[in-house]
Order: C-alpha cells, then sequence, then structure tokens
C-alpha cells in the first residue's frame, strides 16, 4: 500500500466517490415518487427554517413545474460575435452568393464610371470644338454684317445726297400759296442734314476702329446698328418731308394754273361759287389744312364748271343776238326771259337749269325761222276734239286738238307749258282751250261729212314766236287726254 502514490489514492476514492453519486441519482431517477416526496420535504423544511408556513399544494405546484423541466436542456446565451458568426455559417451561402453579386457590381460600376469618364472627355472636347467653331462662324457673321451695314449706311448717304440736290432743285421754284408750309419743310429736313452729318461721322470712327475679339466684334455692330437705325429714322422723315414737298409743289402749281388765266380776275369777281372754291382751297393749302387736296380737286371741278358756263355762255349770248336780229320787238320779252333765267343759273353754276334754258333759245330760234299753220287735227281714228268735265266744281272745258304744220305739211315740234299740270315739254299735238260754241261749230262742221272743212286755227310767220289765232282762245292749252 506503501507504494500506491496519494495523488492515485485520492483519484481512486474521487472515482468511488462519483460512482456512488451517479448510483444514487440513478436511484432517484427510476423512483419518481420517493425523489418528489423527498423533493418536497426539503423544500418545506427549508421555508420552515426561515419561519414560514408554506401550503404544500403550493409546493406541489412548485414541485410539478421542477419535473416539467428537469430534462429540458438549458443552454447558456452565446456572446453576439458567437450569434454573428452562427448566423454567417448557417447562411454561407447566401453571403457567398451576396459577396459575388457585389463584386460583379461593383466590377460593373467601376467599368461603366471609367467609360463614363471618357465619354465625358470626349463631349468636352467635342463641345470646345463646336464652340470653337461657332465661334469663329460667329465672328465670320458678325464681320460680314459690318461689311453689310456700312454698305447700307454708304446707301442711306448717297440717298440723302440725292434729297439734298432735290429739295435744292424744288426749292427754286418756289411756292405761291403753300410757301409757309414748304419752308418749314425745308427747315426740318436742312436740320436732320446737319444732324446726320454727324451721325455718320460717327459711324464712320466706330466702323474703322481695329477690334478683333468676337464681344469686341458684336458690341461695335451693335453701337454701329444703333447709329444706323438712327439715321435711317432721319433719312426716313427726311424723305417724307421731300415727299410732302413736292406734293405741295403739285397742289400750289394746280393752284397756279387756274389762277393764271385769262381774266381771271374778272372770272373770280362773277362767279361766287367759283370766287368760294379758290378761296377756300388757298386757305386749306397755305394753312396745311388735312382737306387741301379735295379742296383743290373741288377748285378744280368748279374751274371745270366755269368753262362750261362760259361755252354755255357764249352759245347762249349767240342764240340771243340772232333772236334779236330776227324776232319782231314784241316778241323779244320772252327770249329776254329765257336769257334772264339762264345767266341766273350760270352765275350759280346750275348747269342743268342753264342747259335747259340754252335748249329752249335755240329752240325759240328754229321757232322764228319757221313758218307754221296751227291746224285741227282731221285723220279718221284720231279725235278733233276734247271736252273736260270736272267732278268737283261741275264746271267744264273745251278743247281742240290741233298740231303746226310747216309748209311742207310736216308737222313742227312746239315747246309747250301744260295748264293743268305746269310742266313743260315737246309736243306736235295738244289741245287748245276754246269756247264751247266754238267747239261745237267744229263738232257740227266734222258731223256733216266725217271732215272739217275749215281746220285752220291760227298762223305764225317767219320772225313771230306766237300765233295769231283766228278761232276764240285763251291759248291756254293740255297735253294729255
Amino acid at each position: 500500500m506503501s507504494e500506491i502514490k496519494l495523488s492515485d489514492q485520492l483519484g481512486a476514492m474521487a472515482i468511488i466517490d462519483e460512482l456512488y453519486h451517479q448510483q444514487i441519482a440513478l436511484e432517484e431517477q427510476l423512483n419518481p415518487s420517493a425523489l418528489r416526496n423527498k423533493i418536497a420535504q426539503s423544500v418545506k423544511q427549508y421555508y420552515q427554517s426561515k419561519g414560514m408556513d408554506i401550503d404544500d399544494a403550493l409546493i406541489e405546484k412548485g414541485v410539478n413545474q421542477w419535473f416539467a423541466d428537469r430534462l429540458r436542456f438549458q443552454m447558456a446565451k452565446p456572446a453576439w460575435h458567437q450569434r454573428l458568426l452562427a448566423k454567417f455559417y448557417i447562411n454561407r451561402n447566401i453571403f457567398i452568393i451576396a459577396c459575388l453579386l457585389c463584386a460583379i457590381a461593383w466590377g460593373g460600376y467601376a467599368t461603366l464610371t471609367s467609360y463614363t469618364e471618357k465619354w465625358a472627355q470626349q463631349a468636352l472636347v467635342a463641345k470646345q470644338q463646336a464652340e470653337k467653331q461657332a465661334l469663329i462662324e460667329r465672328q465670320k457673321a458678325t464681320a460680314l454684317a459690318l461689311a453689310e451695314k456700312q454698305k447700307e449706311k454708304q446707301a442711306l448717304v448717297n440717298n440723302l445726297t440725292d434729297y439734298l440736290k432735290e429739295f435744292e432743285s424744288l426749292n427754286n421754284n418756289g411756292l405761291r400759296y403753300a410757301s409757309d408750309a414748304g419752308k418749314a419743310l425745308r427747315l426740318e429736313a436742312d436740320k436732320l442734314f446737319a444732324q446726320l452729318v454727324d451721325k455718320t461721322r460717327s459711324f464712320d470712327i466706330e466702323a474703322n476702329q481695329s477690334d478683333s475679339a468676337d464681344s469686341s466684334l458684336e458690341s461695335k455692330l451693335a453701337k454701329l446698328t444703333s447709329v444706323y437705325q438712327s439715321i435711317a429714322g432721319d433719312s426716313k422723315i427726311i424723305s417724307d418731308n421731300l415727299a410732302n414737298y413736292k406734293s405741295l409743289l403739285n397742289s400750289d402749281r394746280r393752284i397756279q394754273q387756274i389762277a393764271d388765266v385769262k381774266n381771271f380776275s374778272s372770272l373770280y369777281q362773277t362767279y361766287l361759287p367759283f370766287h368760294k372754291a379758290f378761296d377756300n382751297a388757298t386757305l386749306a393749302l397755305s394753312s396745311g389744312a388735312a382737306n387741301a387736296e379735295s379742296e383743290i380737286a373741288a377748285l378744280e371741278a368748279s374751274y371745270q364748271q366755269l368753262l362750261e358756263v362760259q361755252k354755255i355762255t357764249r352759245q347762249g349770248n349767240d342764240i340771243v343776238t340772232l333772236l334779236k336780229k330776227t324776232v319782231l320787238r314784241k316778241d323779244q320779252p320772252e327770249i329776254d326771259g329765257v336769257a334772264s333765267e339762264m345767266k341766273q343759273s350760270l352765275s350759280q353754276f346750275q348747269l342743268p337749269e342753264a342747259q335747259a334754258a340754252l335748249f329752249h333759245l335755240e329752240y325759240l330760234y328754229q321757232l322764228s325761222q319757221a313758218d307754221l299753220t296751227l291746224m285741227i287735227v282731221d285723220q279718221v281714228g284720231e279725235k278733233s276734239g276734247v271736252e273736260r268735265t270736272y267732278d268737283n266744281s261741275g264746271g267744264k272745258t273745251w278743247y281742240l286738238v290741233v298740231e303746226a304744220k310747216t309748209p311742207q305739211g310736216r308737222a313742227f315740234p312746239l315747246r309747250l307749258t301744260d295748264s293743268e299740270t305746269g310742266k313743260m315739254a315737246t309736243v306736235t299735238r295738244f289741245g287748245l282751250q276754246v269756247p264751247s260754241s266754238e267747239y261745237n261749230k267744229v263738232r257740227s262742221d266734222k258731223r256733216d261729212n266725217g271732215h272739217i272743212d275749215n281746220p285752220t286755227v291760227g298762223k305764225k310767220s317767219p320772225g313771230r314766236l306766237a300765233f295769231s289765232y283766228s278761232r276764240s282762245t285763251d291759248g291756254k292749252i293740255i297735253m294729255e287726254w
């Protein structure tokens, strides 16, 4: 025994002790009822030792719960990194796939980034080249625009020179009735010409400046365009003034042509319409009125009327002279009356009335030359007399239907006035009023054999305007029955 080491002895005793406890635990597990009673008794003794009286039912409930959990494995909760590693291990396939996808995505992103940077560099280079080309084109366009603007300016200057020369040539002709308006136009044009000299000089100075930068070229073009527009605006005003001056000169000459006619003063004093038209036209032109053109046109129309008046006057005077020579004095009052009517109409430029009076004078001359016999109409189917009954008064009048015949038997038209209507007309047959006795006499004459044996009513010899009646009559006539 003395040769066995103490450590070996202690180890053997530990093994025996362990086997003993395992035997006790085994017996306890094989006899659960005894184990339950033993545990319940131990718990009760524990609480009694503490001075606490616990109900057996509560102790029984606790024992039952212990037996329910005694065979269940209660593992200690691992640390967080242990849990994380465990999850990684369990889900290693998903993790590997995710890593592969991330790697692929990162590679794609790197490739795309590289391509994008390369494309951006190429686009930047292309943009710079395009901007450079656009700058060159813009510089060319600006330079061309500058050259074109200088040509346009020179054309304006040439036009202005022509305007000035034309103004000077027109001014030498002078104005008679629109001198003030013409002078105002010329003064304004001279003032604008002086301003344009300075503007043209400013344009040339700016155009001759040597700037090659694009911004400088565009700035120069903007300045030249501004000056050019100012020059063009003044040029337009001068052009309008020149056109207005020409219009004034033309209008003034139109009036002068009328004012310079022979015996103008006499016509101006004699004919009031012409007098007024001339005054209105000259006043409108001299004052620059908006209706000057219409007033001048009215004057020209009035002058044309005056020429027609003079023509009618000459014709009427000639006819009146002939009538005075051929017509007996006792018939001349009718000539004087018609001539007076014609003169009155002419003085007021009433040309239709004057023409009618001239026509009447011509008729009187033809009548004065004719040898006429006034005869009762005596034809089959034609009336020789008319009996007029008036319903309102119950009165009656009697008329013989007559016509004037030349020695050759032709009917001569007479210009007469209807006593009932007051209208004047030219007719070959008309009703001549006679007393009822004369009317009945002619009717009896026609009833005898169907013809009128004595159809003569009156005669008019050359040099006379009125008929000498052989039958009783008051000279009243009618034209309709």
